[in-house]
Formats: structure tokens, sequence, C-alpha cells
């Protein structure tokens, strides 16, 4: 199992984690980071996190990841991880797409959704997708969990 390290509550705005992805930033994204909806780490709780990316072999639903995390002991990320895997692990989206099973947004539709990382080419992407419990994902995702520490 392969895990990452990032640490939040490095003190940065969202705009400046945002900057430091050097993605491009989909409209729904951007309304969401933009939001007093986006949380951030208070600086008095700086401490390592450990990303786990988990994938399928078919294609699951949300329902069925959140389940997955469950059974190997992982929570699921803060929206805010994304921003700093994003930053710290930029290669990672370009393997396949990778999706934040954060507390998802209220998008203006009514819809709730959260971040993906993905890449066409060489342009790296931070987009927003639906994620209902029902919602399929496909195989080649991998969806981002938190080791409990």
């Amino acid at each position: 199992m392969n895990s990452y390290t990032i640490t939040p509550g490095d003190g940065r705005s969202a705009q400046e984690l945002i900057k430091s992805t050097q993605c491009d930033v989909g409209s729904y994204a951007q309304s969401f980071l933009g939001s007093v909806d986006f949380p951030l780490t208070s600086t008095e709780k700086k401490e390592d996190v450990q990303i786990v990316l988990v994938q399928f072999s078919s294609d699951p639903s949300t329902t069925e990841v959140l389940e997955e995390f469950k059974k190997q002991g992982l929570l699921q990320p803060r929206a805010e991880d994304t921003l700093l895997f994003a930053e710290k692990y930029p290669e990672e989206q370009g393997n396949n797409p990778i999706v934040f099973l954060h507390e998802p947004w209220m998008t203006p539709g009514g819809g709730k959704s959260v971040f993906i990382l993905r890449q066409y080419g060489s342009v790296r992407y931070l987009h927003m997708a639906l994620a209902e419990p029902q919602n399929k994902w496909y195989a080649h995702h991998r969806f981002a969990g938190v080791k409990k520490s």
C-alpha cells in the first residue's frame, strides 16, 4: 500500500494553495475554493497526514468506496488535502484520476460534489465530480483515503 505524506495547517490561504498546485481549476472547484464553505486546517493543528490511494478492479459506487475505506481503517480526506497532494505529488494525477471523497460541497445546482485530480496531455486539472452514494466511478480512478494515526 503506497502512502503519501502531506502537512495541512501551514497558514496559506485557499488561493495560495490553488496557485501552488499549478492545476487548471474548473469553475465549480473555483467557486468552492472561494467560498466560506471551504475549510482550512488551523496552524495550531499542523501535523502530517498519510494519504493512501485505493483502486478497484471494477467500477465502484461512492458507497462501495467508503465501505472499503472502513475495511482498510481509512478515513475520508479533507478538501484541503486535495490541494496539498496536488502540490507535492504532481506526477500522481498523470497516472490515473484521483478522487478525494471529502465532505461533499453542495454545488449551485444542488449536487454533492468532491474534488478530482486528473491530467490530459501535459495539463493538470482540479475539477469537481458528483459523489452521490449510488454514483459509479470508473475502475481506473483511484481514491484518496487517510491512514488513521
